[in-house]
């Protein structure tokens, strides 16, 4: 996957979250998002393609935006790409499996918004 245009990292990031979450909340989504998240923590094949497939459409993407953000210089260079994947789809699993609450729509800019004040040069690390 290629990463989105990060000229603004939070849009960038937004982006990326943008389909999930829209997966997570709409029709049958919760139930299949769940039902996936189960199967991969108790399943080595389903957690071997699940894990492939957020490294593709997640972990990667990130890390470029990520990157090229350090590279000029905006945000620290100290950052942990899983660490900050964990930061963004973390609360995602939380509400969806742990509370079985909903998305809220604005719910992946607040998450970038969060990600990207943490990685902020001058942030305590």
């Amino acid at each position: 996957m290629v990463a989105p245009d990060d000229s603004d990292p939070e849009m960038a990031i937004t982006a990326l979250l943008t389909p999930i979450t829209n997966a997570m909340r709409t029709g049958d989504g919760p139930h299949v998002w769940r039902g996936m998240l189960l199967a991969a923590a108790d399943d080595s094949d389903a957690s071997e393609i699940f894990r492939n497939w957020l490294h593709a459409h997640v972990r990667q993407p990130l890390r470029h935006i990520l990157a090229r953000q350090a590279n000029l210089g905006r945000i620290r260079r100290d950052w942990e790409i899983d660490f900050a994947v964990e930061m963004l789809v973390g609360p995602l699993w939380q509400r969806l499996v742990g509370m079985r609450g909903p998305i809220p729509e604005r719910y992946p800019r607040r998450l970038a918004q969060a990600l990207m004040a943490d990685l902020r040069l001058g942030a305590p690390t």
